[in-house]
């Protein structure tokens, strides 16, 4: 999918988006926050700073017993079977785990519901207040219905944590910024649009931002210092000047190029997006090798019966992707722990030590197993990412081959698979020629870019609405 316009850094114009020569209203510029909310393929959130100081963005710790604590919590949301909300994020996965079998099968548990609206979306059909997403059984309601529980946990989350610290904030005081990927284009935005108001959200105190635009003015903003290397000798943000964003994330690879106009204003010159090389690509890889050791019966047998310890299992293997590895992979061996019930359940299940087990495979060299730690050759755990490293750096050489694109020599890589050391190495390694920069924290910019964005458009004294309205007289569904 290829998408071309031009937006603007500093905030959407009155003439940019309203089909009207006559500017409306501007609200009262009141507000004392700015708060954006994300909600990912995979995980969600929230960030906001204040009127006096926008750009120091705060992000909140949510705390997970598999998880520990996070800046982001995974998108899943637990309904009971009369529909009513029971929880998003880590609070929606340890409910669902505590149900019995009964339970689990009436009630609602929407996990990854957005990958539903990204395969609808690749097939040609158009988002609207009818479009479905279904649950782990099937089951399936109105996408703005989740979404819009999603929005109004993730907004009263804030509210409440403010209450905590026994500071007094209304909601009048916020004005809300909701991310969506550029690939929903006005559909997908008015769709996000109804989702806020039904979650209590006042549309003269809400804008949507795509999340390239996002992320692209986090980077602009951001001194070199932010980035893992400094690049005194080039302005990557001058006049003219061509970039690749590469949004690499757990559930979609996105890829936007752009170019800097006059005034600050972005020209989008194409937009492409995949979900066979995202990060979760990394986990099925290292799910395959658990499976090549232990069996395919065993591994369903404990993510049906273990579940919990299941998800654990992932998410030790999730941050350890994330990890700087440099110097475990110099040391030749990465270590990576296990839940104990792994070890102590396959015995149960074969009478034989897993160590043992290991001894017999075609990783008898490469890994080690000893209790509830594996020790993983440098060169295996290498290979668990080459099948994303290699389509992603593939996909990235053939639009730098379009004419479109053609002078193209900055590659700024955002989300959280771009935290990976060893997909930073692999886009580097394979253009040379280009400046491959990464933020630190690279998966919260496109959440704080949309917090610096609403605090221009403040600033600006444009009207936010002017986009939901403009998306009302131009979108019939």
């Amino acid at each position: 999918m290829e998408m071309t316009e031009r937006i603007s850094m500093k905030g959407n114009k009155p003439n940019d988006t309203c089909p009207s020569d006559k500017r409306p209203d501007v609200p009262d510029n009141n507000m004392l926050f700015v708060c954006a909310i994300e909600l990912g393929l995979m995980y969600s959130g929230y960030a906001y700073s204040t009127r006096v100081d926008p750009k120091d963005i705060f992000c909140p710790h949510w705390n997970s017993l598999t998880a520990g604590m996070t800046h982001l919590i995974p998108t899943v949301i637990l309904l009971d079977e009369k529909q009513n909300f029971l929880g998003f994020g880590y609070e929606a996965e340890e409910k669902y785990l505590a149900l019995d079998a009964e339970e689990k099968r009436s009630y609602y548990f929407f996990q990854r519901f957005q990958m539903n609206l990204y395969d609808k979306l690749r097939s040609g059909e158009r988002l609207s207040s009818d479009t479905k997403v279904f649950d782990v059984k099937g089951k399936d309601l109105p996408a703005v219905n989740i979404l819009s529980n999603a929005i109004k946990y993730l907004k009263y989350h804030m509210l409440n944590e403010h209450k905590t610290w026994q500071t007094t904030i209304e909601e009048g005081d916020i004005f809300w910024v909701l991310t969506v990927p550029a690939m929903w284009g006005d559909p997908g935005k008015q769709l996000m649009i109804q989702a806020a108001e039904r979650a209590g959200m006042d549309n003269k105190r809400l804008a949507i931002i795509l999340d390239p635009k996002a992320a692209f003015i986090y980077c602009k903003d951001l001194p070199v210092k932010k980035f893992d290397k400094e690049y005194d000798s080039v302005d990557m943000f001058s006049l003219g000047q061509r970039c690749l964003l590469l949004n690499a994330g757990d559930g979609t690879i996105d890829l936007t190029a752009f170019e800097v106009k006059p005034e600050e204003e972005l020209h989008v010159l194409i937009h492409a997006s995949w979900k066979d090389c995202s990060g979760i690509i990394v986990n099925t890889t290292f799910i395959q090798l658990m499976i090549d050791i232990v069996g395919e019966e065993f591994i369903d047998s404990y993510c049906q019966n273990n579940t919990a310890d299941y998800l654990d299992l992932l998410r030790l293997f999730e941050r350890k992707r994330y990890e700087k590895v440099d110097e475990d992979i110099k040391m030749g061996k990465v270590n990576l722990k296990v839940p104990p019930t792994f070890v102590i359940k396959y015995k149960e299940k074969t009478g034989k030590d897993i160590s043992q087990r290991v001894k017999e495979t075609q990783f008898a060299k490469s890994l080690k197993w000893t209790k509830d730690k594996m020790r993983i050759d440098k060169d295996l755990f290498q290979s668990f990412f080459n099948p994303s490293c290699e389509k992603i750096v593939y996909n990235v050489k053939q639009t730098l081959s379009k004419p479109e694109v053609k002078g193209s020599k900055v590659i700024l890589m955002v989300g959280c698979f771009s935290e990976s050391t060893i997909l930073q190495h692999a886009v580097k390694e394979a253009f040379p020629e280009c400046i491959v920069a990464v933020p630190h924290k690279a998966r919260l910019a496109v959440l704080k870019g949309a917090v610096l964005f609403g605090h221009n458009l403040l600033s600006n004294n444009d009207r936010p609405v002017i986009e939901a309205e403009f998306l009302r007289q131009n979108t019939t569904n």
